[in-house]
């Protein structure tokens, strides 16, 4: 197959090194630079839908991918998609197609990942809470964020949901998907890895003025800080933790996080104050789990009586 000018290949406007193409110090690797030109959204967009037809193995040839993307100058085109080959897209032998970050960013800009919606509720999810004492709780969904907080107070929790994934939810289902993420991205520190970059994340608990005294407090050094939440936060994903509650008649994968005893000030005991150790005890029916967690919110010691 060859394109309009009868060439299948980039031609003599291409680098004669194909190998070091996208690697050249002209091109400008900003991702918001090369994101900021049609043709080259042409040409993603145009392997994005390759990549769903055929898969991520299978990629476009130069003459088909030219004429999907409908650029109609040679040279126009070899040097867009030359400046995409720095991160966005990649040659395997007579083929292009999305490196993974391609791909990603793709999908992102095909579904308007962020694009704007209608605000929703406020709704009422629980009509008394221990974690703004005992006042009631509401939830919102407003500039892709879901906020639970009291009718006339700040966030208690927020999580950003895209909206793809809140157009067949109601509040309440999508105060469901806030508790899941919140819980993932909690689980995923706790084993050293940043729910958003992959990088290794710095974990503590710290003693503070405010809503709750004993927070679990997680920071990563490429995306900054990540959460701040009541320390029970920090084990309620645990083996100890969801066994004790399943003892007691209570899946935890059926409750919103906040809803469990383990959160609140009221079941932290302090043990040491530098480095900062803390003791959680949670008690149903007649029986008690009592963790000992150490100033990275690890658990290092648990017992059920």
């Amino acid at each position: 197959m060859t394109d309009g000018n009868g060439d299948d290949s980039p031609g003599p406007s291409a680098r004669a090194d194909e190998s070091a193409a996208g690697t050249d110090e002209s091109v400008d690797a900003d991702p918001f630079s090369v994101l900021s030109n049609e043709t080259r959204l042409r040409i993603l967009d145009t392997l994005y839908e390759q990549t769903n037809a055929t898969g991520l193995a299978d990629g476009c040839s130069y003459s088909t991918l030219r004429t999907r993307a409908a650029v109609a100058d040679k040279g126009n085109f070899n040097y867009h998609l030359d400046v995409l080959r720095n991160g966005f897209v990649e040659k395997a032998g007579d083929e292009y197609r999305l490196t993974f970050s391609g791909f990603e960013t793709a999908k992102m800009l095909r579904a308007s990942a962020w694009r704007s919606h209608e605000s929703r509720g406020p709704v009422e999810i629980a009509r008394s809470s221990p974690l703004v004492d005992g006042d009631p709780l509401v939830a919102t969904y407003e500039d892709s964020l879901v906020r639970v907080h009291p009718p006339d107070g700040d966030p208690v929790f927020q999580i950003a949901v895209r909206p793809a994934g809140a157009t067949h939810r109601d509040v309440p289902g999508l105060v469901d998907v806030m508790s899941g993420l919140l819980e993932e991205a909690i689980a995923s520190t706790q084993h050293g890895v940043c729910p958003y970059c992959h990088a290794p994340p710095e974990r503590s608990v710290v003693a503070a003025d405010g809503r709750w005294t004993y927070r679990f407090v997680a920071d990563c050094p490429e995306c900054g800080p990540l959460f701040e939440v009541p320390v029970g936060a920090a084990v309620v994903r645990h083996p100890a933790v969801v066994s004790f509650y399943w003892r007691c008649g209570v899946d935890v994968r059926e409750e919103r996080a906040w809803n469990l005893d383990v959160f609140g000030d009221d079941a932290v005991t302090p043990l040491a104050e530098d480095p900062l150790r803390l003791q959680l005890t949670v008690e149903r029916d007649d029986a008690s789990l009592t963790l000992t967690l150490d100033a990275a919110g690890t658990v290092v010691e648990s017992v059920v009586e």
